[in-house]
């Protein structure tokens, strides 16, 4: 089933928006700027779409939540104005040696050009509440 949920996923970034996948900046550069940010897959995928409001939003969000990780994705588009309407987006992150997350971000453009977000991520750990508290809690700082 796994198999089956990414070939999906490839087929409606790569056939369906036809996203050219590889990195591009969000914005250019001007002399004495900070280098210009590098997009994920996602974000290239939306911005391909004709998104242009969240961009930035959905390429730091993502960011965060992928962590550099493999990850396979589901964007649920707008079928018109995709750029003056609510996008939501779902993903599997699979990282090596760590507990798979599931996580899920909704992005909506506000009247006045900016971008309103609401995120999540949900781990399944294969072990207990103690053991999770002693572990990656004391490693991320969060305990």
């Amino acid at each position: 089933m796994l198999g089956m949920y990414k070939t999906a996923i490839a087929m409606l970034v790569a056939g369906s928006l036809l996203a050219d996948l590889s990195a591009a900046p969000l914005a250019k550069q001007k002399a004495g700027a900070k280098p210009a940010v590098q997009t994920n897959d996602i974000t290239t995928a939306i911005l391909q779409a004709g998104v242009k409001n969240c961009a930035e939003r959905i390429n730091r969000v993502t960011n965060y939540q992928i962590g550099g990780q493999p990850f396979s994705a589901f964007l649920y588009m707008p079928p018109i104005d995709v750029d003056q309407h609510q996008l939501s987006l779902s993903m599997e992150i699979v990282p090596a040696g760590e507990p798979l997350t599931y996580a899920s971000a909704t992005f909506s453009p506000s009247s006045a050009g900016g971008c309103s977000s609401v995120s999540e991520s949900i781990v399944y750990w294969g072990t207990t509440c103690d053991q999770v508290e002693q572990g990656f809690c004391r490693r991320s700082g969060t305990g």
